[in-house]
């Protein structure tokens, strides 16, 4: 039997491993290759023809034939997932191939035809000769393995006595002399050949990797089901007091050879430079692989430098997915310090944005995880010059990044403080609100934090922020100040949770952290003695400092009330009955003239609230009391002033004290005294435009109609006002029916309250719905102007007349439905009347409502 049939043999009987060794040995033996096996290895498709194995269910429960049968299953799946594996690349370098052709065929430049006796196939010694210079030009590629397949393919190697061509001719000289044959009236044609044969190239390996994957998916399902298999057995075994043993197939996950890798290194940056953007995010998979199992350092640190090149401006997405593929590597702070961090620093002068947002990402997720030195070194000097950089983009990120590394710091980064504040600084007044954003939500956490594990967040970080917040507020002119004063208040409230941790709630005090006082957690919240020490004697100072900051140039007075308030609810009602209401009182007696009014402003707006009830009703009344009754330096005009606002103010920041104001003026509003009883009504018609419609008819029209009610006709001028007001906003029918009544009742009563309600519907009639206005408000004034002839008082008659003018002449919309039988006559009014009958508007209200052709025959007629 010779090698031909013994070949044939093995692949009948299905040997191929074996035939694979025959066909091998006989190779490097002789130098000739079997025909059969060569033209069976070659087709892959002998190798996808496999019989159906038998299904799980059909597997003995015996635990050894399971192994047996399983391995051999598994195996089988192996040696196919192989073959389509190795068939995927065999078809991706075809693609490549025809790609780079199709590319040299349309890059081509004009040459002449060739003549015809260049034309024809090559006969065997032409034949011969190229098969030489492809295998030398193959070999002087450092594609050995393609040579030697080449070879084998051609039998190159068999004639090379029958060769003689000089070392320096190689495949160029022969490109250059048939380089006309690239411009052939054929190219068109052999283009749309190329295009062709790379689209049935695509598709093969697509269905190819989709047979693969559906490979893979089986051999995991069918791994699935022999554990359970096994399992089965080994409990069966057990509940039968049998021994059963499992002997499973060992699986062997070596690790890929370093030649294998350094192959793969040198192809991957051709690879890269003929793939879109897009479709790089796999080969940064296989570099990371690289760098996962390579031993050169060098090697390494290329590939981190070839992750960070591969895409030049990576997306959110990209970064994601890089940042991803470094963190599965686990690194340690040694391969991070020696081999990460310097392929980093060199990046840090790039244009490209992404690619420094891909830095800052990386910062962020890898801080943790270097050393102490490396943080406060190497990587806070990075997201240093970060924050420093023209895009806020990058500046954004920056934040991000900044926020990780300050967050890891401990007590030994004490130096590090003033770095990370003026960092934060730099930052805060970003003239980009994303990077304010991210500053105060990312970054000024960490940096109280490090504050924290210093006790130093009140004499530190505080006071930085406390200084530069009382220069923009008393100094400041601009809206830039104003902007970088309300940053500096948000970073201060961002600190108060790291001073109290927890807002001591009803009678809890505020105490000092020891052993002692922490078994009383029930009754106290503890904090540490210098956070203490300085909210007792500074964060008071501080705070009396800022009253006068509510009434600067620049707009702050809410954001600075927002900061009090917000410290009086941190520390509690109990700390700040003990401390801060008394340091401020003292200073209120202590001082006069307009510091006196500010820091009552500043009490009663934002301190007393969050004191309780009772100091609440007490302070309110009291403050009230003194200005109506003129005592402790206070005069009756502050409460229009300065203490009737300052209750607006407190209801615009704070809707839950809302009941506990309209409890006050409803106290106040049953005083005795006439004046307390105006300072009620005061208050009230402040705080209206804070309100709603529901507060409006459950809280306000109880305590108006009373006021409606009162005897004193000063105070009633002052009730039609508030109703007034009431009137522009308000749009509830039951509100709205209330207002109606009372001006009802008022029109029917004293002229000078008929005069003001004229006066209210002066100022209100361009605010007003439009319903109530058509409905109610045009006719009052007909009914009123025809009413005006019954009053007697001197005068009272030609002001009201010039008011409902006034008033007629500001409606540019005036309904025409109400023309005939409201505007018409009011205008007959009018001219009755010697002062409105020459005054230079009632010719135009006689035109706007087409009383042009009608004579003025009543204006030489006086009352």
């Amino acid at each position: 039997m010779n090698e031909d049939q013994v070949a044939q043999f093995l692949i009948e009987k299905g040997y191929h491993l074996t035939a694979l060794e025959l066909y091998t040995e006989n190779y490097e033996r002789t130098g000739n290759a079997i025909e059969c096996l060569s033209d069976f290895f070659e087709d892959s498709a002998n190798f996808l023809m496999f019989e159906d194995m038998r299904s799980v269910s059909e597997i003995s429960t015996s635990a050894a034939e399971t192994s047996v049968v399983s391995n051999d299953a598994m195996r089988i799946k192996d040696d196919r997932i192989a073959v389509l594996e190795h068939e995927i690349k065999v078809l991706h370098d075809s693609l490549d191939e025809a790609q780079a052709q199709l590319q040299n065929k349309q890059n081509s430049v004009q040459v002449q035809s060739p003549p015809t006796n260049f034309v024809g196939p090559p006969d065997d010694s032409e034949d011969l000769i190229l098969n030489y210079l492809i295998s030398r030009y193959l070999q002087s590629r450092g594609l050995k393995l393609s040579a030697l397949a080449f070879n084998n393919e051609t039998s190159a190697q068999k004639h090379n006595d029958r060769i003689n061509i000089p070392d320096d001719v190689d495949l160029a000289h022969l490109l250059r002399s048939f380089e006309f044959v690239q411009n052939s009236p054929l190219l068109a044609e052999e283009i749309d050949k190329l295009r062709n044969e790379k689209k049935q190239q695509t598709d093969i390996i697509h269905q190819l990797t989709v047979d693969l994957d559906f490979a893979k998916k089986q051999v995991k399902e069918l791994q699935t089901k022999i554990d359970e298999m096994q399992e089965q057995s080994q409990q069966q075994g057990e509940n039968e007091n049998v021994k059963v043993e499992v002997q499973s197939a060992p699986v062997i996950n070596e690790p890929p050879s370093v030649a294998l890798l350094n192959d793969i290194w040198k192809q991957i940056p051709l690879i890269l430079e003929n793939v879109a953007d897009d479709n790089k995010l796999r080969y940064i998979h296989l570099i990371c692989v690289i760098y996962k199992y390579h031993p050169d350092r060098k090697i390494r640190c290329e590939c981190f430098n070839l992750i960070f090149t591969t895409i030049s401006n990576p997306n959110q997405s990209q970064i994601d997915f890089i940042v991803k593929e470094l963190l599965d590597l686990s690194l340690d702070e040694d391969h991070i310090s020696a081999e990460l961090l310097p392929i980093i620093s060199q990046y840090l002068s790039s244009n490209s944005v992404g690619t420094l947002c891909l830095i800052s990402r990386v910062v962020t997720e890898f801080s943790p995880l270097a050393s102490q030195d490396i943080r406060t070194s190497f990587l806070f000097s990075i997201v240093k010059q970060l924050a420093e950089h023209s895009s806020p983009t990058v500046r954004a990120s920056a934040c991000k990044a900044c926020a990780s590394t300050i967050s890891f710091f401990d007590a030994s980064s004490a130096d590090r403080v003033d770095d990370a504040l003026n960092l934060l600084k730099t930052l805060l007044f970003d003239s980009e609100a994303i990077v304010q954003s991210h500053a105060i939500d990312d970054l000024s956490p960490s940096v109280v934090n490090l504050c924290k594990s210093l006790h130093a967040v009140g004499k530190v970080y505080c006071e930085f922020w406390l200084k530069h917040m009382f220069s923009f507020g008393l100094t400041g002119s601009s809206a830039l100040a104003a902007l970088r004063f309300r940053l500096c208040t948000k970073a201060i409230e961002v600190s108060l949770p790291a001073i109290v941790p927890t807002k001591p709630t009803g009678e809890q005090q505020i105490a000092e952290l020891n052993a002692e006082n922490i078994a009383m957690s029930n009754k106290l919240v503890c904090v540490h003695k210098d956070e203490l020490s300085w909210a007792m004697k500074n964060m008071i100072t501080h705070i009396i400092n800022m009253a006068p900051l509510y009434f600067v140039p620049i707009n702050v007075k809410k954001d600075v009330d927002s900061l009090v308030s917000k410290i009086a609810k941190q520390f509690g009602s109990q700390f700040t009955n003990e401390n801060i209401v008394p340091a401020l009182l003292k200073s209120i007696d202590e001082t006069e003239g307009d510091q006196k009014l500010k820091l009552t402003t500043l009490l009663v707006s934002a301190i007393i609230p969050y004191c309780g009830n009772e100091t609440f009703f007490l302070q309110g009344k009291n403050f009230i009391s003194y200005a109506t009754s003129e005592l402790r330096g206070f005069k009756s005009r502050d409460v229009q002033d300065y203490i009737a606002p300052t209750f607006s103010l407190m209801s615009t920041r704070d809707a839950s004290v809302r009941p506990l104001i309209f409890q006050l003026i409803d106290d106040l509003s049953r005083s005795t005294r006439v004046a307390v009883r105006t300072a009620a009504l005061s208050v009230l018609s402040e705080v209206l435009t804070t309100l709603e419609q529901k507060e409006i008819i459950q809280s306000v029209l109880p305590i108006v109609s009373r006021f409606a009610e009162d005897p004193d006709e000063t105070l009633l001028l002052e009730v039609v006002n508030c109703v007034g007001a009431i009137s522009r906003f308000s749009t509830a029918l039951d509100v709205m029916n209330t207002i109606k009544n009372l001006f009802d009742k008022w029109f029917r009563g004293r002229i000078l309250i008929r005069l003001q309600s004229l006066r209210v519907f002066a100022v209100i009639v361009s605010d007003v719905e439009p319903q109530f206005r058509d409905s109610y408000l045009i006719p009052k004034l007909q009914i009123t102007a025809t009413d005006t002839a019954t009053w007697e008082e001197a005068g009272a008659r030609e002001q009201a007349l010039m008011i409902i003018m006034q008033i007629l002449s500001s409606i540019e919309d005036f309904p025409e439905n109400l023309v005939q039988n409201v505007a018409q006559p009011i205008v007959t009014e009018l001219t009755k009347c010697d002062l409105t009958a020459n005054d230079p508007k009632l010719p135009e209200l006689k035109k706007k409502f087409g009383m042009e052709e009608q004579t003025s025959k009543f204006s030489l007629f006086s009352k």
